[in-house]
């Protein structure tokens, strides 16, 4: 399961930009991959390096402010139901349980 705009309703690394003072750059970066100018790794790589020297403190801030999407609690529990009967768990499943708890 993708957390990012899925499981929650943000997207972190926008977040994490915003209060590192780089939201800026990373939106910048975001519409030209959306324009097809850069790949995803690319993207991803000019996005992260905006963030080189930011304060560690930030991603405690963002996860300890992670909006869930409605109706997530329900999901993980629902698939925690199944998953000893036919589904495999996402990796990010028990991640996922811990902020929905």
């Amino acid at each position: 399961m993708d957390m990012d705009s899925t499981a929650i309703q943000i997207e972190c690394i926008d977040e994490i930009a915003k209060l590192a003072g780089t939201g800026e750059k990373v939106a910048e970066v975001t519409e030209r991959a959306m324009r097809g100018e850069l790949d995803f790794t690319a993207s991803l790589r000019s996005r992260v390096a905006t963030l080189k020297g930011a304060d560690a403190d930030i991603l405690r801030q963002v996860r300890g402010n992670l909006p869930l999407m409605p109706g997530l609690t329900q999901l993980v529990l629902k698939l925690e139901a199944l998953a000893g009967k036919s589904l495999s768990p996402p990796a990010g499943l028990h991640f996922l349980r811990r902020l929905s708890a």
